[in-house]
C-alpha cells in the first residue's frame, strides 16, 4: 500500500491505528480471561500469545496474551514456581485520580499462590519507573487498588530481563513442560554427592544419563531454583552452577 507523503518530510508517515487482533476459539483450550486484549500491531514491543497450564484450571491449557517480551518472561518465571496456583493475564482494570484527572490502568498479571496470596504485577521499563511523575502516578494507582483484586502489587523493572535472561527462561519453560521427575531426582542426588559443584558440564559428566537428558533436567532444576546460575549469560555446558543460599 502506498500513502501520499511529502518528499521533503523525512520522518516515517503515520499510519492509522490498527484494530485489535482477535483469535478464534481453540478446541480443547480455555479462552483468554483478561479484561482487555493487548494484541495489536506495534513497532516497539513484542505482543505474544501462549498457552499455559496451572492447578487452578486442573492443568487444562488456557490462552494467555502478553503485551511485551518482559511480561512474557515474568509469566514464564512464575509458571515454574511450585508455589503458584493461578496465573491471569490482564486480570483487572483500576480507576484512580491523578493530578485531578481520572485514569484507568489494567494490570499486566495476577499471581495467586498456593497459600492464597494474590499478587498484582506492574511491568514497566526502567526509564519510565525512574521518572518522578510516573512514580507518583504509580503510588496513586496502588493506593486506589482494592484488596479484593490483590493483596499487594509487585513493580517489575522490564530492563532487568535482559535478552539472555529472557531466552534462558524460554528454554527452561520448554524443558519444564516436559516433566521427568525421576530424572530430576537422579540429577539432584548426584549433585548433592559431588564434593564440588562448579561447571554444568561437570554435573552432566557425573550423571549416568544421556547428556541432552541431563541438560534438560538441569534447566528444570534451575527453573525451580533448586540450582542457581547466572541467568544473564546464556546457559551452556560451561555455565557456573551453585546451590541456592
Amino acid at each position: 500500500m502506498i500513502l501520499e507523503h511529502d518528499e521533503w518530510a523525512y520522518s516515517p508517515p503515520k499510519y492509522k491505528r490498527q484494530t485489535v487482533i482477535t483469535l478464534d476459539p481453540v478446541e480443547g483450550v480455555l479462552p483468554f480471561g483478561g479484561v482487555r486484549s493487548p494484541l495489536s500491531t506495534s513497532s516497539s514491543s513484542h505482543r505474544v500469545t501462549l498457552t499455559y497450564c496451572v492447578p487452578a484450571n486442573d492443568n487444562k491449557p488456557r490462552i494467555g496474551k502478553c503485551e511485551s517480551a518482559a511480561e512474557l518472561a515474568v509469566a514464564q518465571e512464575a509458571l515454574m514456581d511450585p508455589r503458584l496456583y493461578d496465573l491471569e493475564f490482564q486480570p483487572c482494570r483500576v480507576s484512580f485520580l491523578f493530578d485531578g484527572t481520572k485514569h484507568d490502568h489494567t494490570y499486566d498479571l495476577r499471581l495467586t499462590m498456593v497459600c492464597g496470596e494474590r499478587r498484582l504485577v506492574f511491568v514497566r521499563n526502567r526509564t519510565s519507573l525512574q521518572r518522578p511523575k510516573e512514580q507518583a502516578k504509580l503510588r496513586a494507582l496502588v493506593a486506589a487498588t482494592p484488596e479484593s483484586e490483590g493483596h499487594r502489587v509487585l513493580v517489575v523493572d522490564a530492563d532487568s530481563y535482559s535478552r539472555p535472561r529472557r531466552d534462558n527462561l524460554h528454554r527452561m519453560k520448554i524443558a519444564f513442560d516436559q516433566a521427568e521427575p525421576e530424572v530430576d531426582e537422579i540429577v539432584l542426588e548426584t549433585a548433592a554427592r559431588l564434593r564440588t559443584l562448579w561447571l554444568l558440564r561437570d554435573l552432566i559428566a557425573a550423571v549416568d544419563l544421556e547428556p541432552c537428558v541431563a541438560f534438560q533436567s538441569i534447566l528444570r532444576l534451575i527453573g525451580r531454583r533448586q540450582l542457581h546460575t547466572n541467568l544473564d549469560h546464556v546457559i551452556s555446558y560451561y555455565s557456573r552452577i551453585w546451590w541456592p543460599e
